[in-house]
């Protein structure tokens, strides 16, 4: 008996002293139903515990995460019609953050919204994603946005990080541009405050925009990373960026990435640079204001 015990002891303290790993997201889930009166409200509530566990029980990396190294994300899916069985159509909000060194502040990363998010969803079925097959428009969509996420991750922390991240949401556009479901076309657009999937993987994979890449190091790293330690080489980080990226804008419109950066980044720009140097804050109001016009009114307070 006294030897059984001393066994339990020990496999209880070996257990104890093994880490525990989880998965790469930690994702919040909210599918919203009210305007579908004629389903069983059933299928959504299963519909929402079936993305959450797609999001946050799948290994998506090969790589070991602490439960405090979860990368914090959100999927909210607002359906607004049911074109047939099971059929449905719906937007997608997709937001992520990042924390920042020595403070308690968190950067958003991603933050987009997806309108053209159809799908179909058999209440029975669970959500199983495959490498090299489309399955189905909603796996490889939900896989596409946690392969971006996590890519914008890698990339905000070394410089680029998530390459290998955006191939497989590359790979995963490819395999559903013949679906014939909307938003993995070249022909997608971007209009109405709507950003295809098409166009974000072509911005984080073609070799042409690499800037894009740096952007998010730079900004991230060298950038709000460095505001407690030194706050004037993180302003001037900041300001040689925000420059480089006013240059590139001149000879690449209408970019998706570059759309989706500053509308996420805007405010946070504004806040950070008005500690900064005169010379740094008209730098960065007068290149920001030529990239992202519809802010314009909030770059100018830096003039002031």
């Amino acid at each position: 008996m006294q030897y059984k015990l001393s066994l339990l002891v020990i496999g209880f303290l070996f257990l104890v002293g093994q880490k525990s790993y989880a998965q790469e997201l930690n994702c919040e889930v909210v599918v919203s139903y009210e305007n579908i009166k004629q389903t069983d409200p059933s299928v959504f509530r299963t519909l929402e515990q079936r993305i959450r566990e797609f999001f946050n029980e799948t290994a998506f990396t090969n790589d070991k995460f602490n439960e405090n190294e979860r990368i914090q994300c959100s999927f909210y899916l607002n359906i607004t019609d049911e074109t047939d069985l099971n059929k449905y159509r719906a937007t997608a909000t997709i937001n992520s953050t990042r924390p920042v060194y020595n403070s308690s502040y968190t950067t958003t990363l991603l933050d987009v919204i997806d309108k053209d998010f159809e799908f179909e969803f058999d209440p029975y079925t669970q959500l199983q994603y495959r490498e090299n097959d489309f399955a189905n428009n909603l796996t490889s969509s939900l896989a596409f946005y946690a392969y971006t996420i996590i890519g914008l991750d890698y990339d905000s922390f070394q410089q680029n990080g998530g390459r290998q991240y955006f191939r497989k949401a590359q790979d995963i556009v490819q395999l559903a541009s013949s679906s014939g479901f909307p938003g993995w076309t070249q022909s997608s657009t971007n209009n109405g405050g709507n950003v295809s999937k098409y166009w974000i993987s072509n911005n984080l994979t073609e070799s042409k925009y690499s800037i894009l890449h740096s952007m998010l190091y730079e900004y991230h790293r060298n950038g709000l990373d460095q505001l407690y330690d030194d706050p004037r080489k993180a302003h001037e980080s900041i300001t040689k960026l925000i420059e480089n990226l006013n240059k590139f804008h001149k000879q690449n419109r209408n970019m998706a990435m570059m759309y989706l950066f500053f509308d996420a980044k805007a405010e946070e720009i504004v806040n950070i640079m008005k500690e900064a140097s005169v010379t740094n804050r008209q730098a960065v109001a007068e290149s920001a204001m030529a990239i992202d016009p519809l802010n314009n009114k909030l770059y100018k307070t830096l003039l002031n």
